[in-house]
């Protein structure tokens, strides 16, 4: 089994492209996975690039509502002509990031999408072929990222913090491995694992995406107090963290002083073979 970064904020490779977003590209024995695809068509450039075949892809998996994890959903399903594409219900509601001067910019998906053929709208936990899961968070026993409080869903008209019951993360379990994907961990990562090993039984071998540690737009980042707290629930258990995008990079330093190898940044263009 292998897992290729598609996209990702930061990339080593000048002959990829970057962007504020995510895509992943997971290859098991059985499945061939995309999870994620990023603000645009970019992830498909870099694929090619990578030499993996966006068109090969069986099942796809849309993090949740926002632009940046599903902004290619229409590229895709232009181009791959078979793979179901999941998301959980509550997705293609109205999102929106609250500016500095207070108006709202819409964030969300293209709602024309909602109702294509292949497009599986899941309600709450599924099994997805073998060895997949999808996870709803379940546990709010630790505080949401801060930079939720800039992050709204449009209801009848009316702006709501958005509460991200649209988010899902995939388990993967293969090999005799369990790795955990999530996408940008909006309902906090730190609950997002709470309610997979309450759910699971065990802490999964390797977590990958995004922790929310920072706001690209605002060029804000989580206290140090609330980042070293992470620090030391992450390192009690022997979990491989891979992380980036909403991370952010001080946020990815400051996890590498507390972890060590226990993380690493997981850039466009690199592989992690499990």
């Amino acid at each position: 089994m292998f897992i290729k970064s598609l996209i990702d904020n930061r990339t080593d490779n000048p002959t990829l492209e970057e962007e504020h977003g995510l895509s992943l590209y997971i290859e098991t024995k059985n499945h061939k996975i995309l999870f994620d695809m990023g603000q645009s068509e970019a992830f498909i450039h870099n694929a090619i690039r990578m030499g993996v075949d966006i068109k090969g892809v069986e099942v796809a998996f849309i993090s949740h509502g926002h632009y940046d994890h599903g902004g290619g959903l229409a590229a895709f399903l232009k181009l791959n002509e078979k793979a179901d594409v999941y998301v959980t219900e509550g997705a293609f509601d109205e999102h929106y990031s609250k500016k500095r001067d207070g108006t709202m910019k819409y964030i969300g998906l293209d709602q024309k999408y909602k109702y294509h053929p292949r497009v599986r709208i899941l309600k709450g936990d599924a099994s997805i072929g073998s060895c997949l899961q999808v996870l709803k968070n379940k546990r709010h026993s630790y505080p949401s990222p801060t930079m939720n409080k800039y992050l709204y869903k449009k209801i009848n008209g009316d702006y709501m913090i958005d509460d991200f019951s649209h988010e899902q993360s995939l388990m993967v379990h293969c090999d005799g491995k369990t790795i955990l994907i999530v996408g940008c961990a909006h309902n906090g990562i730190l609950n997002i694992l709470d309610s997979y090993e309450h759910q699971v039984g065990s802490e999964p071998n390797i977590i990958i995406g995004g922790f929310h540690l920072s706001s690209g737009s605002r060029k804000e980042a989580e206290s140090p107090a609330v980042v070293a707290h992470i620090i030391e629930v992450l390192g009690n258990r022997e979990t491989e963290y891979y992380t980036g995008h909403c991370t952010g990079i001080d946020g990815y330093k400051s996890l590498r002083e507390g972890l060590g190898e226990q993380v690493n940044y997981f850039s466009a263009g690199k592989t992690i073979h499990i």
